[in-house]
């Protein structure tokens, strides 16, 4: 009678013994530290909470105009990753995306604004900006006349000396 009542909790439990495991899913990421500014390469300080930190199953990625950069990832202790990459970001509007490998697909976690809200200097805006417009302008086909020259008065403009 005990070996059959032990058989029957075994049945009726054993598909939910790996369930903890298979959901170990990424509860938490912030941005602790952004060390770069624009139009440097990205290098960030991140917070993580998981049950499982298993850095396979996760990528950050710099989304900006000239394409996407995945990242290189540190572990600098079981709550702070850091992440490099190697492409100066020269869009303003550029964002870092956290993704995570969940029942075989990568999918979009968390998506962080870099440079939203933040006041640029006269100087760093005016090369982002340029910088910026021909990447622009290398990636469209045939731009139109007035966008080449608004490209150019954008260069051509030099900061003002302190």
């Amino acid at each position: 009678m005990i070996k059959v009542a032990l058989c029957l909790i075994l049945f009726i439990t054993a598909p939910f013994i790996g369930v903890g495991d298979a959901a170990a899913q990424i509860t938490h990421v912030s941005i602790n530290e952004q060390q770069f500014i624009l139009g440097g390469y990205p290098k960030f300080r991140l917070n993580i909470v998981s049950q499982d930190v298993s850095l396979y199953k996760m990528q950050f990625v710099v989304r900006q105009t000239s394409g996407e950069e995945r990242l290189m990832v540190k572990p600098i202790n079981n709550f702070l990753l850091l992440v490099i990459g190697v492409e100066d970001v020269v869009d303003p509007r550029a964002t870092l995306v956290f993704r995570e490998y969940r029942v075989n697909k990568w999918r979009d976690v968390k998506v962080f604004s870099l440079f939203e809200g933040q006041h640029l200097s006269e100087e760093l805006g005016l090369k982002s900006s340029a910088a910026y417009l021909s990447v622009e302008n290398r990636s469209s086909q045939a731009p139109s006349s007035s966008y080449k020259i608004a490209t150019m008065s954008q260069v051509s403009v030099s900061p003002p000396s302190s």
